[in-house]
């Protein structure tokens, strides 16, 4: 599997589990969209909101450290304007997202990583990649600006996870 896909995977199990979403908001990293199987228990398609579209970019190797690599992973908040005029769920989706990012974030600087969300997340980059990739540190990303476009309300945040491979 790529790291980008395992990240995306980590990111959609990790918000499923200890974000308080609200009733019917959907996961969708990119790459294994059928992750969220909750999704697809009718035939209503891919792109079902409310959802958090999640997309990690392939990484790119560090100049500073070459065997390092950085990927980041978008996680954006999306809602249909209809359903949500005054943009309350698609916020009250975005603080979720953003308050376990920055549980990561929080609990790799300060190094307490066997509190539960980064336990979590780290067992699913292990169980997914496998001992190649050395456990990954979190940095807050770029963030997505709130828009209305499309009909939908969009707002989001992004991490970047580095981690050093041992097979380069």
């Amino acid at each position: 599997m790529n790291a980008a896909k395992a990240i995306e995977i980590c990111y959609a199990r990790t918000l499923r589990k200890y974000a308080e979403l609200g009733e019917g908001v959907k996961l969708r990293p990119w790459q294994s969209l059928r992750e969220d199987e909750w999704r697809y228990t009718n035939d209503e398609g891919d792109k079902r909101f409310p959802c958090i579209d999640i997309r990690c970019s392939p990484p790119a190797s560090r100049e500073d450290i070459g065997v390092c690599f950085d990927a980041q992973c978008y996680m954006t908040c999306a809602h249909k304007v209809a359903d949500d005029r005054d943009h309350e769920k698609v916020s009250a989706m975005f603080e979720e997202t953003e308050r376990v990012t920055l549980l990561l974030f929080k609990q790799w600087r300060n190094q307490t990583l066997t509190e539960d969300q980064i336990a979590y997340w780290r067992e699913q980059w292990t169980n997914l990649l496998g001992a190649t990739y050395i456990l990954p540190a979190f940095t807050v990303g770029d963030p997505v600006p709130p828009t209305d476009e499309n009909n939908l309300s969009v707002i989001g945040v992004s991490q970047i996870v580095s981690f050093p491979r041992t097979d380069i």
